[in-house]
Order: structure tokens, then sequence, then C-alpha cells
């Protein structure tokens, strides 16, 4: 199984989320990995809404379906599409930086 490392600030506040999801779930999940699995694929489904449009017509939960199916095809399409400027303009692209990049140590 991969593993990932990550920053002491980073494990420390996940830890302290376990309170959160437990109250929110109403059950303890089996062990920390089920709650790092939790919050990796709540991140990576949220990170994936914010890139897609919101206009109306417009249908996120089948990129969010696809991305399930086949990450690497749908991450591939949406990256190609951004680079492109067809997804999201360019003041939403830097909106969405000025946002992610908080999250960088």
């Amino acid at each position: 199984m991969p593993s990932v490392e990550v920053t002491e600030v980073c494990f420390r506040k996940l830890k302290a989320f376990k309170m959160i999801a437990d109250v929110v779930l109403k059950e303890e999940l089996r062990d920390e990995l089920s709650y790092t699995e939790l919050v990796m694929t709540i991140g990576l489904e949220t990170m994936l809404r914010d890139v897609l449009p919101t206009s109306e017509g417009f249908m996120p939960d089948i990129f969010i379906a696809m991305f399930e199916e086949n990450p690497e095809f749908v991450s591939d399409f949406i990256a190609g599409m951004l680079k492109k400027g067809e997804l999201v303009r360019a003041r939403k692209e830097k909106e969405l930086g000025e946002l992610w990049s908080r999250y960088i140590g």
C-alpha cells in the first residue's frame, strides 16, 4: 500500500478533525487510515468541484462520477481545458490559485 507523508501540523489537524467526523458520521471509523481516506476523498471532490463551471445546465456530478471511475482521464481532460481557458476564466483561476496556495507550506 502506498504511503503519504504529511507535516506534523497537517497530521495534528487530521487527528483533531476526527472528533468532527465522528459526530457527523455518528460513529467512529475503524482506524486513522479510514479518516485519512475520508478527508482526502472529500477534499479531492471539493477541489474538483472548485474548477468545474457553475453555469446552468452543467452537471458537475457527472464529472465527479467519472472521476471515481477514471481519475487519470478526467484529470487530464480538465487540466487540458483549464490550460486552454475553456472551463474557467482567468479571474477564477487566479482566485483558486490564491485559495489553494494558502494550504501549501
